[in-house]
């Protein structure tokens, strides 16, 4: 993958975890309903775990703590 290539990617990465975290806020907020976030929370999950690794480490910083410890304790998606 060229470098090019690589930052579209992390865009896109950043995106699909922005918006993740988004829905985990609004369902601790109580703002999404639990049906709601079980069954979008399910599909990105699934979609996580067949990503390439690099792209969820080369974000890390852009995304709170507790989203972070969610996907990492709670989902077991290691991505240090």
């Amino acid at each position: 993958m060229t470098q090019t290539d690589k930052i579209r990617y992390l865009a896109y990465e950043h995106i699909f975890y922005d918006s993740w975290e988004t829905l985990y806020e609004g369902y601790q907020d109580g703002l999404v309903d639990e049906k709601t976030w079980m069954g979008w929370n399910e599909y990105i999950l699934k979609e996580a775990r067949r990503k390439p690794i690099f792209g969820r480490k080369g974000n890390l910083d852009q995304f709170g703590m507790e989203f972070l410890e969610y996907i990492q304790t709670d989902l077991g998606l290691k991505i240090d």
